[in-house]
C-alpha cells in the first residue's frame, strides 16, 4: 500500500514535463514544484503524508461524484485570470467562442490527447490532463470544484512553453479556457487567437 500511494501521490500526467520550468514559480494550495534528479520539474502534494493512503480510494470515489463540470467551467476563466494576476499579469480578454472550443477540444482530448493539428498562424493552444488522484487532500468541507478549477491551471507550470502562453501579455490577443472530466480524469484546453490577424 505504501508503495502504491508514493506513485498515486507524485503527479506525472503532464504534457512535456520533460521541459524544464526554471522561470516560473509554484503559487498554488494543492502543490509544490520540484526538481527531480533527472532534471525534469514535477509537482507532489502538499502536506502529503503516508497515512493519508489508509482512505485514498474511497476519496476518489466520492471526489470523482462531487466533482460538477458544469460547474467548474463556468468559473474556469475567471480562475484563469486569478492564475494570471499570481504572475502580475493583467487579466486576459474571453472569447465567448473560444471558450466553447476549448470545452469541445478537452472532450476530444478524453479520446485522444494531442494538440489540434493545422493549427492557424495567429492561434496558439496548451494541453493538459490531471488525474483525479492527484486531488486527494482535498476535503468535503472545502468547495471542491472551485479548487479544481483553480488547481488545473497549475499543471501546467512544470512546462516553461506552455505556461509563456497562459501568461501571454498582450492586448491583441482573446483567451478560451474549457475543461471536462472522465471518469477520473479532468482534461483542459486554453487557447488564444490573435485579433490583428484575423
Amino acid at each position: 500500500m505504501k508503495h502504491l500511494f508514493l506513485i498515486f501521490a507524485i503527479i506525472t500526467s503532464f504534457v512535456s514535463l520533460s521541459q524544464s520550468s526554471k522561470k516560473y514559480e509554484m503559487y498554488s494550495d494543492i502543490w509544490i514544484l520540484k526538481r527531480t534528479e533527472s532534471g525534469r520539474n514535477t509537482m507532489i502534494l502538499k502536506n502529503q503524508s503516508e497515512s493519508d493512503g489508509n482512505n485514498i480510494f474511497e476519496k476518489f470515489d466520492s471526489l470523482t461524484k462531487l466533482a460538477d463540470i458544469h460547474v467548474i467551467n463556468s468559473i474556469l476563466f475567471e480562475k484563469f485570470n486569478e492564475f494570471r494576476k499570481d504572475y502580475n499579469i493583467p487579466a486576459a480578454a474571453s472569447s465567448v467562442k473560444l471558450n466553447k472550443d476549448c470545452i469541445n477540444m478537452a472532450k476530444h482530448l478524453s479520446i485522444k490527447f494531442g494538440h489540434l493539428k493545422n493549427k492557424p498562424y495567429n492561434y496558439a493552444e496548451s494541453i493538459v490532463s490531471v488525474r483525479i488522484e492527484s486531488l486527494y487532500t482535498i476535503t468535503k468541507q472545502q468547495d471542491i470544484n472551485e479548487i479544481i478549477a483553480e488547481c488545473l491551471f497549475d499543471a501546467f507550470i512544470p512546462c516553461s512553453s506552455h505556461t509563456d502562453m497562459l501568461l501571454s501579455n498582450n492586448k491583441f490577443l482573446k483567451f478560451g479556457v474549457g475543461a471536462y472530466q472522465k471518469d477520473r480524469e479532468f482534461y483542459i484546453a486554453v487557447r488564444y487567437i490573435d485579433t490583428r490577424y484575423q
